[in-house]
């Protein structure tokens, strides 16, 4: 089958003829990008890859690989659709968090963001490198993926007002009350998958697509 994965989620959801929007030579090619990455990537102990494409334009899924290599015997569990598995967000929130700020009129691309040692009750974020810069602007902050700027943000920012936020725009892995991931949330304290982060994504695409 060309979308194994996919295929074993409408067979767990529902019975009867599904209709779906893959496309045939598009799932072909990606699957032949996912083997070539496979390939390299498995010689550092990286043993699942998964792809998912959407249409911009009009939202629909035209590529849908859940896993690498699906019709192995997953010695590496590559039977684990890991599209609608959760995992760890890590920084991929950061964009959503910058977007809010500038919608709302609370930054600008050059606002100086503080990136200093940082202490909220006992959490206490550092960045990658365990280096501070003093000031940055924001927009350097989000682009070099720095996690103390980033949380200074989220508090500016309100934890609950931006936790609304990610599940008004379709975040559907948030079972727990904001209070739990805390300030965290915006450094990977929360599972996201795959499915709603590239719908989200696509969203805003399509959102520049049709911008009057």
């Amino acid at each position: 089958h060309r979308a194994d994965h996919l295929l074993d989620y409408y067979n767990l959801k529902q019975s009867g003829r599904v209709e779906s929007t893959i496309q045939p030579w598009f799932q072909d090619v990606a699957r032949e990008v996912i083997a070539k990455h496979y390939k390299l990537q498995s010689a550092n102990q990286i043993h699942n890859l998964a792809a998912l494409i959407l249409d911009n334009e009009t939202g629909e899924v035209i590529v849908y690989l859940g896993n690498s290599e699906p019709g192995k015997s997953g010695s590496h569990g590559q039977h684990v659709d890991i599209i609608s598995s959760q995992r760890s967000s890590g920084s991929i929130l950061k964009p959503i968090l910058y977007a809010a700020m500038l919608d709302d009129g609370e930054i600008l691309p050059g606002t100086l963001v503080a990136d200093i040692p940082t202490v909220y009750r006992d959490f206490s974020p550092e960045n990658f490198t365990r280096e501070y810069d003093g000031a940055v602007h924001a927009d350097q902050a989000l682009i070099r993926s720095l996690n103390v700027p980033a949380v200074r943000l989220l508090h500016q920012y309100g934890l609950l007002k931006f936790y609304d936020q990610l599940k008004e725009q379709g975040i559907t892995s948030l079972s727990q009350p904001a209070e739990h991931y805390g300030l965290s949330l915006i450094l990977g304290g929360a599972e996201v998958n795959l499915w709603d982060l590239c719908h989200l994504y696509s969203n805003w695409a399509n959102q520049l697509l049709n911008y009057p």
